[in-house]
């Protein structure tokens, strides 16, 4: 599945080129990077308070020490490529 960040900076771009309105193509771009900045926040603060993000990101930490990646689940899991 494609992450909902790229689909909405991909159908902002489209909006555009078809001329859809400049406030809804600009609102799109906003949620794009609002929902990034939040992300981006929520790793920052789960790596300076040790804390697992993957129940909120659903992704594992590059640097995991909470051993959520040593879950069998998990581990089937990253093991199975991702459908888009």
């Amino acid at each position: 599945m494609t992450d909902i960040v790229e689909r909405l900076r991909e159908n902002a771009d489209l909006d555009a080129a078809e001329h859809v309105p400049a406030d809804v193509v600009n609102m799109q771009y906003e949620a794009a990077n609002e929902i990034e900045r939040l992300r981006n926040w929520i790793r920052e603060e789960g790596v300076q308070t040790d804390t697992c993000t993957f129940n909120v990101l659903g992704k594992i930490c590059d640097e995991c020490r909470c051993g959520k990646i040593k879950t069998p689940n998990v581990i089937a899991k990253r093991a199975t490529p991702e459908k888009d």
